[in-house]
This record gives structure tokens, C-alpha cells and sequence, in this order.
């Protein structure tokens, strides 16, 4: 799965932004090696070593910014953000257990593309209209991709 950044992935933070963006490198990426362009044992270890820096790094600076803003949703999201921690962590597991293959590469692929278009779109803009406006959005169901590595 292709995904171009546009501006509904915006949350109008450019560190939070360019953060996106190397998420959808990642995900691309991926889509190149499941179709058979690519090594899949090194881009599946690049790939969950990228989550696992990545988790550390984008979650601790996004944190930080909507809870100093008093987002008054910040623990219900950094939850989610626990959620994908423990993803990563099966995602891992699994990787050290049975090595790389392409059915890891595809439900790699496919979890992250579902985590970034459905968390970013539905979950950060939450706090993105707060920061802005000072209201919270109406909130609307948030479907996540529901994965063999969630507990």
C-alpha cells in the first residue's frame, strides 16, 4: 500500500510532521520488498528497528506536546500510544523467533499503514484542534487495526 503524505495528515507541528513523514517512508518501503523489490530480512529488521526508535522518539516529543497544552485527552491517547508499543514488541518477538519473511513484511505493512492513516487522521487531530482552538472536536469512533501482536 502506497500512502503520499497530504495535508489531512497535518497536526500543524513540524517535528510531529516530519515525523509522519518518515512513517510513510517506512510504510512504502515495505510495500517495495512485499512485491518483490527488495531484501526482506534486511528492510523487515530495518523496519522493526525503525518502529522501536520510533515509538521512543515520536511518542516521547508528541507527549510532551499536547500535554503541555493541557490536552484534556492526553492519558486516553497515551494509551494508544502503549498499544503500539506492545505491537511492536510482538512484532519484534515474532521477528526474533521465526526471522524475516514477506507474510511479517505484509502485516507490518499493513498495520502501519492502518496506525498511521486512522490514528493521525482520527486521534491526533484531536489534540491538534485543541491546541488551535482551545475546543475539542467532535469525537467520532476510531477503528484501530486489530493485530495478532495486541494483547
Amino acid at each position: 500500500m502506497i500512502i503520499q503524505w497530504d495535508e489531512g495528515l497535518t497536526v500543524h507541528n513540524q517535528v510531529l510532521d516530519d515525523q509522519h513523514k518518515q512513517f510513510i517512508k517506512l510504510i512504502n518501503a515495505l510495500d517495495e520488498v512485499t512485491s518483490g523489490r527488495g531484501n526482506i530480512t534486511n528492510s523487515v529488521m530495518d523496519a522493526v528497528k525503525f518502529l522501536e526508535d520510533y515509538a521512543q522518539k515520536h511518542f516521547t516529543y508528541e507527549q510532551e506536546y499536547f500535554t503541555s497544552h493541557n490536552f484534556p485527552e492526553a492519558d486516553k491517547h497515551i494509551e494508544l500510544h502503549k498499544i503500539f508499543i506492545q505491537t511492536i514488541a510482538g512484532m519484534r518477538k515474532e521477528l526474533d523467533m521465526d526471522g524475516a519473511n514477506v507474510r511479517l513484511a505484509n502485516d507490518i505493512s499493513r498495520f502501519t499503514a492502518d496506525w498511521l492513516i486512522t490514528h493521525v487522521r482520527g486521534v491526533d487531530h484531536r489534540y491538534e484542534v485543541f491546541i488551535e482552538t482551545g475546543k475539542m472536536s467532535p469525537e467520532h469512533e476510531h477503528r484501530h487495526f486489530v493485530n495478532k501482536w495486541q494483547k
